[in-house]
């Protein structure tokens, strides 16, 4: 094939141009440019061969070509660099790998043969060496795309995660706001406890893709993992109204219920139990959001639901027994309680409330004391169980034992109106009458509407 015949008919132009095209955008780019061409019209017309060889899949044909050209011409890095890549594709690494070094002696900035390099050491499994030389081509070419794409999975592959990040933000730079750029980067923060940059990166997508759920849904658990659950039940809630999603309303329902926004909660919960009729967890948590809203008739209504669909449910169970026991429901409270402690016995919580129902009803003292012993057991600084154990010993009238203990309940915490008023109580059995009155009008200023306890004072007045 004569060098006239390639640039003067129109076929040969055709050729010539697929021939550029095909170089520049294939995966190991041969950026051959027509000032780097060979000079020698011998060797040009070999290497031209070479590459219509190459594109036609006859890697040895065109070995033999680009061999034949440098017979011609020893100074091109072009030709070197066309052969070297076909050795790569046989497997002939070493072969390769001399004639990359003989160009980067020549040239340490020939972009190509170190993108060769770079696939040589992969191959090789030298994944530093392989990042070191990606890194020096994205120096060398910062808009080489491919290679950015490849440094950043060689990265991840080595879990240098921070690195890789560092890349994605530069792509993202280069090619503009990207879902899956930013999906990937912020899932690296993410990975790396770094969930203000995650919130940063997702934020400033889904602006660009504000219908893009997967955005919004990875949006909103950074703001969860960043301690930003308001922003979280936003993000969620805009998600909701592009796509109806009865989980996420599950997860506002849950998130609301942190924040104690118990009106919200319910909303979603109940959307969220149209899809999930059978839900214990769902049945519990309106039932709580209900307990908390004062809507005590509902919230037993959903927590016997969710007790008869999980009868291990230990919090709704604990939840219920509270709300029996405030409509003097007794024999439910107790069962109720009896139940938990067949399925935890050591269950300190249960214990405790369990132990202070009887004592204040004046019943079953020695089951109570006992049950008040194993909490303290395993909590022996707990001022609400020290409490209990006083008021049992005050039930049992051993006043000084009861005072002993209520003291140090009070030691710990002087917050709680009903330790100062048991103090109070004692003090009186005691005939501390002005022990009594002080415990009881510290008792009334920590609760202003216990007015039983104003009748108190107003009786040790009288007398």
């Amino acid at each position: 094939m004569k060098l006239t015949r390639i640039f003067h008919s129109p076929m040969a132009w055709g050729i010539g141009f697929f021939i550029f095209i095909s170089c520049a955008g294939s995966t190991v780019s041969k950026k051959t440019e027509i000032k780097k061409l060979p000079y020698n019209p011998l060797a040009l017309e070999r290497f031209v061969d070479g590459i219509i060889d190459d594109l036609v899949g006859e890697s040895e044909s065109a070995i033999t070509n680009y061999l034949e050209a440098l017979r011609y011409d020893t100074t091109s890095n072009e030709i070197y660099a066309s052969l070297a890549g076909n050795y790569i594709s046989q497997g002939k690494l070493e072969k390769s790998y001399g004639i990359i070094n003989k160009i980067l002696s020549r040239d340490a900035h020939h972009v190509e043969s170190l993108e060769y390099l770079t696939e040589i050491y992969i191959k090789w499994h030298d994944y530093p060496r392989a990042i070191s030389a990606l890194e020096q081509v994205t120096k060398l070419d910062p808009t080489n795309i491919d290679a950015r794409y490849r440094l950043i999975a060689l990265m991840e592959f080595q879990g240098k995660t921070l690195e890789a990040a560092k890349y994605y933000e530069e792509l993202i730079a280069i090619l503009g706001p990207n879902a899956l750029l930013s999906s990937k980067l912020g899932d690296l923060y993410m990975k790396n406890k770094m969930y203000d940059k995650a919130v940063k990166v997702y934020s400033q997508a889904s602006r660009n893709e504000p219908n893009n759920i997967f955005l919004l849904d990875a949006l909103a658990q950074s703001y969860i993992f960043n301690k930003e659950v308001p922003n979280a039940i936003a993000t969620y809630e805009s998600l909701v109204k592009i796509k109806e999603d009865d989980l996420v309303h599950a997860r506002i329902g849950s998130l609301a219920l942190q924040i104690g926004d118990y009106s919200k909660s319910l909303q979603h919960f109940k959307k969220a139990e149209v899809s999930f009729p059978a839900s214990a967890d769902i049945k519990r948590s309106i039932g709580f959001a209900l307990y908390q809203l004062q809507r005590k008739k509902d919230a037993i209504e959903y927590l016997e639901k969710a007790v008869e669909i999980n009868g291990t449910d230990v919090f709704s169970m604990s939840i219920l027994s509270q709300l029996y026991q405030e409509n003097k429901e007794y024999e439910k409270s107790d069962a109720m309680f009896d139940r938990v402690l067949v399925i935890d016995g050591s269950n300190e919580a249960i214990l405790n409330n369990y132990s202070y129902s009887l004592a204040v009803r004046g019943i079953k003292l020695d089951k109570a004391l006992e049950m008040i012993q194993k909490a303290l057991a395993k909590a022996p600084h707990n001022s609400h169980y020290l409490d209990t154990i006083g008021w049992i010993y005050f039930q049992l009238g051993q006043y000084d034992q009861a005072l002993k203990f209520v003291n140090q309940s009070y030691k710990i915490d002087n917050s709680s109106w009903e330790v100062a008023d048991h103090l109070g109580d004692i003090y009186l059995k005691l005939k501390k009458l002005d022990d009594a009155k002080w415990f009881w009008e510290k008792a009334l200023e920590l609760n202003k509407d216990q007015t039983q306890i104003l009748k108190k004072i107003q009786s040790l007045t009288i007398e």
